[in-house]
């Protein structure tokens, strides 16, 4: 399967033009009714606040023609932009005594591009039970995204309701500095440097204190491009803290998954590892290519994946690689261009100097077809080297697999299981008579079924 990065990125609702509200402007809606109404049986003002968020993301949509800014036409248009979301959010507080402070500023995206102009924005300050408390309240980025000029409705997004200032603090600036709430407040510089991360990074294990202060000491120099918003439940206990990983390193990826999930690791449309688990999961891996490093998830039933986090490898200098090299054949340009080659030629144990000293004596024109799977810790000892194989030629097939383990050759129609076995060595010498597609493969006794391991071409 080709794998895609299957997150877009969207703009998310941040237009606001500004305008004063005539404070002499009386409204000519029955707020008390409807505040009355949305908030029935909620008697704490934490709960209201959160009813009455919860209707405006449910039933006010942007208006992406940037002309609705109050509060009454708002409410008659069920459409509005950033400062009409504010508004009626306010005006509904007011009846019910809950205490609320417009504020404006800058915001910017999760998709943000650094150097570009940010936009005009508007949202709440909104003091809760506790007197003088105060919490962030963003209804309209709660609503949805603004895509090519069409509204998205969100899935009752919560994560801008009692929003902690740390989390806003990548996305929201305001004019003010004391509303950024925050116990050292963040510089304008800072915050054009800040990645524009959500709050619902934090169901996903970060820790938003500790990201916004190693952000501005230096501590955390760069970080993997992060897709929020997963619909499964997904946590990071410990990964890279870093946007790029070095070639031939060895890096550890800890990661929690509350119930069933496919988890995916791949590179270069590479799948390293591909599984169905549950709970807390461990991954070491060391890239093998430069390209793209990705964790991916989806439901157990589903084939197309969502990517989390993804990451760089960069292309090594030449001294880097002549090291590399030394310690590690596999890194060679020589075997990594060789057509056929992928992750599975060194995990199946193929030795890489003597595939190196084939290639550079012309005898290797393509690498068969490799697949590998942890359930079958197959290694090849002796085998052909070559993926086109002649007819009439005989080859010797040895390779090592746990004794309780059987194994194939396929041919044709062919089924060969009388290899010879001593141990864990299997061996089987073949002469192919007819041209066709000559394979490998090992027998899974829970699904009843033989999975294909190597795969040549016989002409």
């Amino acid at each position: 399967m080709h794998m895609k990065n299957t997150i877009k990125l969207i703009i998310f609702l941040l237009f606001c033009d500004f305008t004063l509200l005539s404070a002499e402007k009386l409204p000519t809606v029955d707020y008390k009714s409807i505040a009355a109404e949305i908030t029935k049986g909620c008697s704490k003002k934490n709960d209201q606040a959160r009813a009455i968020y919860r209707y405006l993301i449910q039933n006010i949509a942007y208006d992406t023609d940037y002309k609705i800014r109050d509060a009454d036409e708002c409410w008659k248009q069920k459409k509005g932009v950033c400062q009409a979301f504010a508004d009626l959010f306010i005006k509904l507080c007011e009846p019910l005594n809950i205490k609320c402070i417009l504020v404006t500023g800058f915001a910017k995206t999760y998709d943000h591009i650094p150097g570009t102009p940010f936009e005009r924005h508007a949202y709440v300050l909104v003091e809760g039970d506790k007197p003088n408390r105060y919490f962030f309240v963003d209804a309209t980025w709660g609503s949805g995204t603004v895509n090519n000029g069409t509204f998205a409705r969100s899935d009752d997004d919560m994560s801008w309701f009692h929003t902690s200032p740390v989390w806003m603090a990548f996305s929201h600036f305001p004019y003010e500095e004391k509303y950024q709430m925050l116990k050292k407040p963040l510089s304008f510089e800072e915050f054009q440097k800040l990645p524009g991360f959500v709050p619902d990074m934090e169901y996903m294990g970060f820790d938003g204190e500790k990201l916004l202060e190693g952000l501005r000491n230096g501590t955390i120099l760069s970080l993997p491009k992060i897709y929020p918003r997963q619909k499964l439940p997904f946590r990071v206990v410990q990964i890279p803290m870093t946007r790029t990983l070095k070639l031939g390193e060895t890096y550890e990826f800890t990661i929690q998954l509350p119930e069933p999930t496919k988890l995916a690791l791949t590179q270069n449309n590479e799948f390293p590892f591909n599984k169905v688990v549950q709970g807390t999961q461990k991954l070491v891996f060391t890239p093998f290519l430069p390209g793209e490093v990705s964790i991916s998830i989806a439901p157990p039933n589903r084939k197309t994946y969502s990517t989390v986090l993804s990451y760089s490898v960069p292309e090594p200098s030449k001294e880097e690689y002549e090291q590399l090299i030394k310690k590690n054949p596999y890194y060679s340009p020589l075997i990594q261009d060789i057509d056929g080659y992928s992750s599975n030629i060194p995990l199946l144990g193929f030795d890489g100097r003597e595939l190196i000293k084939a290639i550079q004596s012309n005898q290797i024109e393509a690498l068969p077809q490799t697949f590998s799977y942890d359930k079958f810790p197959l290694k090849v000892i002796d085998v052909p080297i070559n993926r086109d194989l002649q007819k009439g030629k005989n080859y010797r097939f040895m390779v090592t697999l746990p004794p309780n383990i059987k194994i194939a050759l396929f041919h044709g129609t062919a089924t060969i299981t009388d290899w010879e076995t001593r141990g864990k060595l299997r061996s089987i010498n073949y002469t192919p008579k007819t041209e066709g597609k000559l394979s490998i493969g090992a027998f899974d006794a829970n699904e009843k079924r033989y999975y294909i391991i190597l795969s040549y071409k016989v002409k």
